[in-house]
């Protein structure tokens, strides 16, 4: 249940988001008169900030494709092991790790 009202929220974001960063173009289009007047300026602004705040973001990477075992550096693999909602279940192996399989 809390999933999806988190995935609705995330959605009305996005959406809040998109329409924030047009408003702020519109705001600050230079043939727009009323940009030029008032707080115009601070309130495009504004809109900026909220809209890359709420602005959706994917997972960043681990990068990690080598390690250093017992002094040697050894090619790294991953695997994912379960999806979840909220997540994946990664399981990274290495060649000579128990159980990995030879082409590692």
């Amino acid at each position: 249940m809390l999933y999806h009202a988190f995935e609705m929220q995330k959605s009305w974001l996005a959406g809040a988001s998109a329409l924030a960063t047009a408003g702020a173009q519109v705001m600050q289009h230079p043939a727009n008169p009323l940009g030029y007047f008032g707080g115009s300026p601070m309130f495009a602004s504004a809109l900026e900030v909220f809209a890359h705040a709420a602005a959706p973001r994917g997972k960043p990477g681990f990068d990690l494709y080598e390690t250093i075992v017992d002094g040697e550096t050894v090619r790294v693999t991953e695997k994912v092991e379960a999806r979840k909602p909220f997540g994946q279940l990664k399981h990274f192996r290495h060649k000579g790790q128990r159980g990995s399989s030879p082409s590692c």
